[in-house]
């Protein structure tokens, strides 16, 4: 009985492996990076950071009109499920790729896990865009303007959206 179930087991295993998908199909969109971003939102959603860039410092006086060091962008996240929760401060933890980051591609950051200890820091983050979020994130309202669509999700501040863009 027990040379049956290993030759009944080895066959089960070959035809397992015939029906798995292999690298190839299973990496079809690995190269598109907003695809995968995108997904990575809808898999973290709440965890969002809005990320405020500062405004373009002045040149310093002086004859070479050097610039001054840029000021680091405000990270900041709340309680996406509590209606009226305040805005948190949160920074970029040390050993994230994102910590020498002066500037971002998307005004957004998804992240994985938030940690408080000398600050609250938000560890694995990813930049991501508005409409992946808009797309992925949680319940849509949208409110028309004259030229301007202003979409909104779970309270949160609202986004200005061409109507072109929408169509």
């Amino acid at each position: 009985m027990g040379c049956c179930t290993t030759v009944l087991s080895r066959r089960r295993r070959k035809e397992q492996e015939k029906q798995a998908p292999n690298a190839t199909n299973s990496n079809e969109n690995a190269a598109n990076t907003e695809l995968v971003k995108a997904v990575l939102v809808a898999g973290l959603y709440p965890n969002i950071v809005k990320i405020e860039m500062p405004p373009p410092q002045a040149t310093r006086g002086g004859r070479k009109g050097s610039k001054a060091a840029p000021k680091p962008p405000k990270l900041k996240t709340r309680k996406l499920w509590e209606s009226h929760a305040p805005e948190e401060a949160v920074q970029i933890h040390p050993s994230s790729v994102l910590y020498s980051c002066t500037t971002f591609s998307q005004p957004f950051l998804t992240f994985h896990e938030k940690v408080k200890t000398s600050a609250v820091y938000v560890r694995d983050g990813t930049v991501v865009s508005p409409f992946a979020l808009l797309l992925f994130g949680g319940d849509i309202q949208v409110r028309a303007l004259t030229a301007l669509h202003f979409c909104r999700r779970n309270n949160s501040p609202p986004n200005r959206i061409h109507p072109a863009v929408l169509c």
